[in-house]
């Protein structure tokens, strides 16, 4: 789950602090970060990974995906519905098991600790 970084629309509270400039920078390399972790669990475990996102245009969506994909990130890039957070988590998690997954496990974009082993020990725990 994640936001696609924009100057102004991501990590808001820490404009005052970093300025919209600096709170899309941290945004976008948490960003980066979280999928680059993913990217290593997918291709040890094989297991799917879908992004959801919300914000962005077209364009910008489309520099994420494509910049992750030339990474070898072999991800499914969908916009994130719902009223609220918790609505959107919902609907995410219900239509991944619609489609088919017997287990999601749902993180987001501001966890610089996490690791493989983390999300290996969270689908161990499922």
């Amino acid at each position: 789950m994640t936001r696609i970084p924009e100057a102004g629309r991501v990590k808001t509270r820490l404009i005052p602090a970093l300025g919209a400039d600096g709170a899309v920078a941290l945004h976008a390399a948490l960003l980066d970060c979280t999928l680059r972790t993913v990217e290593a669990h997918s291709l040890e475990t094989g297991i799917n990974v879908e992004v959801r996102f919300t914000g962005g245009d077209t364009a910008s969506v489309d520099r994420y995906r494509h910049a992750y994909t030339a990474k070898s990130l072999t991800a499914t890039w969908r916009e994130q519905h719902g009223t609220d957070l918790g609505d959107r988590l919902h609907c995410a998690i219900h239509a991944a098991c619609g489609e088919g997954a017997q287990a999601v496990v749902v993180i987001g974009t501001d966890c610089p600790d996490l690791s493989p082993e983390v999300l290996r020990s969270a689908w161990n725990s499922l």
